[in-house]
C-alpha cells in the first residue's frame, strides 16, 4: 500500500494580486522571494479539502506515516498526508480553519528560527511567518516537523544545507527539535539535497526526509527521498484530482 502526501505553503484569497513579488518576512532576518507557484487560492484548498473528504480520503498523521514504515500500521487504500512548510501567517488565517473544521490531521515543518515572537496583523501583500504563539494555537490540528532553525536558506541553485559543514548542519537540526513535535521528520528547504546531507541525515536523529520530488510514497521508498507533490497555484479540479489518484 502507498501514500500521497501534498505540499502546501501561501494562501491568499480572490482579491490577492498576484502580479507583485512577494517578499518573505522572518524573524532571522532572511531576505527572499516566495514564488507565486507555492501559493494556493483559499477557494481552491477548500474545494480540495472537501473533494478529499467526500471521497472518503484517509488523512494521515505523523505518527501513522511513522508506525506504517515501522511495520508497525497498515494504511488504508486512499490515504493522505497533508504537509505545510515554513508556517507563514496565511496558513493560521485562511487554511488552519478549514481543516479544524473537518477535524481533520496536518504536518506542519517550521523553520524555528523565522517565528517571530509576537503575534501581527495579516498582510496580504508580505509572506509573513506567525508568531510561536500562533503556531501553539493550531496544535488541535497540526503536528509540527523539523524544516531546520536558520539553515532553510539558498545561494543560487543549492540550499544552505548543502555548503554548511557537518557540526553547523546538526547543530540546527537539533535547535529547531526544541520546537516540534517530531524532531526526526525532516522537509527539504527548497527541496535541495544531495548524497552528502544524506550521509550527515543518516548519523543524526532524522529518520525521514520529505523532497518536492512528485509521487506516491512506499515501504520501497528511500526514507530520505520520501516524494511530495506540490499543490501549484491556481490548478484545476481535474488536476487536483489526477494529482491524488
Amino acid at each position: 500500500m502507498s501514500f500521497i502526501t501534498l505540499v502546501y505553503h501561501e494562501f491568499r484569497d480572490d482579491h490577492y494580486d498576484d502580479s507583485k513579488a512577494s517578499h518573505i518576512d522572518v524573524a532571522s532576518k532572511y531576505a527572499d522571494i516566495l514564488p507565486l507557484p507555492l501559493f494556493t487560492r483559499v477557494q481552491d484548498f477548500e474545494d480540495q479539502i472537501k473533494y478529499l473528504v467526500d471521497e472518503n480520503y484517509y488523512f494521515m498523521s505523523v505518527s501513522d506515516m511513522i508506525a506504517y514504515y515501522e511495520g508497525e500500521k497498515e494504511l488504508p487504500e486512499k490515504s493522505v498526508f497533508l504537509t505545510f512548510d515554513d508556517a507563514f501567517q496565511s496558513v493560521y488565517h485562511y487554511a488552519y480553519p478549514i481543516l479544524k473544521n473537518y477535524n481533520l490531521h496536518a504536518a506542519m515543518f517550521v523553520v524555528s528560527g523565522w517565528l517571530h515572537e509576537e503575534p501581527s496583523e495579516f498582510d496580504a501583500s508580505i509572506s509573513k511567518v506567525m508568531s510561536q504563539s500562533e503556531l501553539t494555537k493550531m496544535h488541535d490540528v497540526f503536528e509540527f516537523c523539523n524544516h531546520t532553525d536558520v539553515l532553510h536558506e539558498r545561494a543560487g541553485a543549492k540550499g544552505i544545507i548543502q555548503l554548511t559543514d557537518k557540526e553547523t548542519l546538526l547543530r540546527d537540526l537539533e535547535e529547531c527539535s526544541k520546537y516540534v513535535d517530531y524532531p526526526e521528520v525532516f522537509a527539504y528547504p527548497f527541496g535541495f539535497y544531495d548524497e552528502n546531507v544524506i550521509k550527515i541525515f543518516e548519523t543524526s536523529n532524522i529518520k525521514f526526509a520529505f523532497t518536492t520530488n512528485s509521487g506516491k510514497n512506499n515501504k520501497d521508498e528511500n526514507r530520505y527521498e520520501l516524494n511530495r507533490n506540490v499543490v501549484a497555484y491556481k490548478i484545476t479540479h481535474q488536476q487536483f484530482i489526477d494529482l491524488v489518484k
